[in-house]
């Protein structure tokens, strides 16, 4: 029965075949690179917009935490840190 399935992973292509099958693969490669590149560049600027917009909460974070270097409570350090 296993006999009748043929593994295409095993197969040998005739060279008109593979050299089509190669062509598409180039063809799908160029288009989705161009939407790739477009994607990431999109991105990148999603996250250098909201990036700006932690700053200020950032500093505002790290100005607390050096604030709250004396202290040893963590009932403080939750309360210190609500927003």
């Amino acid at each position: 029965m296993e006999d009748r399935f043929l593994c295409l992973c095993e197969y040998r292509w005739s060279a008109s075949v593979e050299q089509r099958v190669n062509a598409l693969k180039k063809l799908e490669y160029e288009a989705i690179k161009h939407l790739k590149v477009n994607y990431y560049v999109e991105l990148h600027a999603l996250e250098t917009k909201y990036q700006e917009l932690f700053v200020p909460l950032d500093q505002r974070v790290s100005q607390r935490i050096i604030r709250l270097q004396g202290t040893s409570t963590q009932k403080n350090v939750a309360i210190y840190f609500r927003y």
